[in-house]
């Protein structure tokens, strides 16, 4: 294959990186959530609800001591994915599938996942692994989700058949 040639389209990856964008991809997004947004004003904006939470437990109507009030402001710091994971309808991601997503200017995370056939394999025969693969593990039917800066999983479909159908349209 010769590398003059070849017309490869590249796209723009977060902090001005760019890498390969392949013709083969479907993949067309230019944009991340991973810029000043991400990194100052959301964490600004938690810290500043959680610091009026505190103020309003503390000086608020419930005048709760100082000791009650931090035990309520780390009980919402826990589980506010949840809460908000529940009302949205999604699943809240582990911490250690959310740390394949986290990066910064000097640590760069790159994941992939590669299934490799030596032999050409019909694609029923892959579809039904896919298949057997999502019934045993629900995380292969759902998809990352962004809301207020941070990530969840929502299912493609509830029924792993429709989800691998979706998956492989």
């Amino acid at each position: 294959m010769n590398r003059e040639n070849t017309t490869i389209k590249k796209k723009p990856y977060v902090r001005g990186m760019f890498y390969n964008h392949p013709s083969w991809s479907k993949d067309t997004t230019n944009a991340y959530y991973q810029g000043v947004e991400m990194k100052f004003y959301w964490p600004l904006f938690r810290w500043i609800m959680l610091i009026t939470f505190f103020i309003s437990l503390k000086f608020g109507i419930y005048k709760l001591s100082t000791g009650h009030s931090i035990l309520w402001c780390l009980i919402l710091c826990l589980s506010y994915q949840k809460v908000i994971a529940k009302i949205m309808g999604f699943h809240v991601v582990p911490s250690m599938d959310a740390a394949t997503l986290l990066s910064s200017a000097k640590c760069h995370v790159n994941f992939v996942n590669v299934v490799h056939y030596d032999k050409m394999v019909p694609d029923e025969v892959i579809q039904f692994n896919f298949g057997k693969l999502m019934m045993f593990m629900p995380k292969m039917t759902q998809h990352f989700v962004e809301f207020g800066g941070e990530y969840y999983y929502k299912y493609i479909d509830e029924d792993p058949v429709k989800a691998r159908e979706k998956a492989f349209e």
